[in-house]
């Protein structure tokens, strides 16, 4: 596959060097000291040079393999989400469900695509397939493409959770209590403890995975409300809303009784020692997407401006 053509980065060391070593003394050694930085991912790295030979290109394969799912995940994902809202039909006031108006006459509006998604989903795919920097980070010895990949697939039932939660006839918005109340719960449930589950995964390989929780949870609230014609839900979605706030400033609150946002703080702003320069550069990362993608990043208001119109409530998330 290629994988053994680019020189090996420096920090790849890290893994191979305790990956070796946890192959023959089950430590993460290096030297005089141990590498203990994803010890999981290191011991993955070992497996895989131990059953198909310890070679470069084994202990790249589950970089690879996790971008190439990467690619195909956010290929179904956007087929499923366009398809879905493709199917989303809005009552305007003054209308039957069957989209008729009250006087019975039929209302005029515009067919959906025989297959809604299906070339947004090919366009997502072919682009994400060759972006410099998944295409990069698939061929070293590091867990930022498995990272994106958890990051990635724990996006999915948040979204699934938010346009439930979004839906205003939902069942889970109903106050009564019966057997679809508690069918509406386990749709609502479902979703978020599996969406918990792919970010702490995704916490056991990096720290900023929390920044990526917070935007998760911005994109579950932004179709929430969107949802509900930009207004705050009722019902049983308002007060689970409310216990989410309560529950986040609760745990804001005890890490600053015992003292631990200072450290929370200093951890996100440290800086290696070779990007100390940039460390107060509050527009690092528009720059270094400008060098990375170059046209593609320039065109990205653009991109976002379509996305909205023809699909806004995914684009948004």
């Amino acid at each position: 596959f290629g994988l053994e053509a680019a020189p090996i980065h420096f920090d790849e060391y890290y893994h191979l060097l305790a990956a070796e070593s946890w192959r023959e003394t089950g430590t993460l050694a290096i030297l005089s000291g141990e590498y203990r930085r994803t010890p999981h991912y290191t011991q993955l790295v070992g497996l895989a040079q131990q059953a198909l030979g310890g070679g470069i290109w084994a202990a790249r394969l589950p970089s690879a393999l996790a971008g190439a799912a990467t690619v195909a995940v956010l290929f179904l994902w956007v087929r499923l989400a366009l398809a879905t809202e493709g199917r989303v039909v809005r009552v305007p006031a003054g209308t039957t469900a069957s989209g008729h108006p009250a006087s019975g006459h039929p209302t005029s509006g515009h067919s959906a695509p025989g297959h809604p998604g299906r070339t947004e989903a090919w366009l997502a795919g072919l682009a994400a397939a060759v972006l410099p920097e998944l295409v990069e980070l698939s061929q070293m010895v590091r867990f930022y493409a498995l990272h994106g990949l958890l990051i990635l697939l724990a996006a999915i039932p948040a979204w699934s959770l938010g346009l439930r939660l979004g839906s205003p006839g939902a069942a889970w918005a109903d106050r009564t209590v019966g057997s679809t109340g508690g069918a509406g719960l386990r749709a609502i449930v479902g979703p978020a403890l599996l969406c918990g589950i792919l970010l702490l995964g995704a916490l056991t390989l990096q720290s900023t995975t929390l920044i990526a929780g917070l935007a998760v949870a911005a994109g579950v609230l932004a179709l929430i409300v969107t949802g509900h014609g930009w207004q705050l839900p009722t019902g049983r979605t308002l007060w689970l809303l409310i216990g989410g706030v309560l529950l986040g400033l609760g745990g804001v609150a005890t890490l600053a009784a015992a003292g631990r946002l200072d450290g929370i703080w200093a951890a996100y702003r440290e800086t290696a020692l070779w990007n100390a320069a940039n460390r107060d550069h509050v527009t690092y990362y528009h720059w270094y997407m400008k060098d990375s993608l170059g046209a593609l990043w320039i065109l990205y208001p653009a991109v976002v401006i379509v996305a909205l119109a023809r699909a806004p409530r995914f684009a948004l998330f």
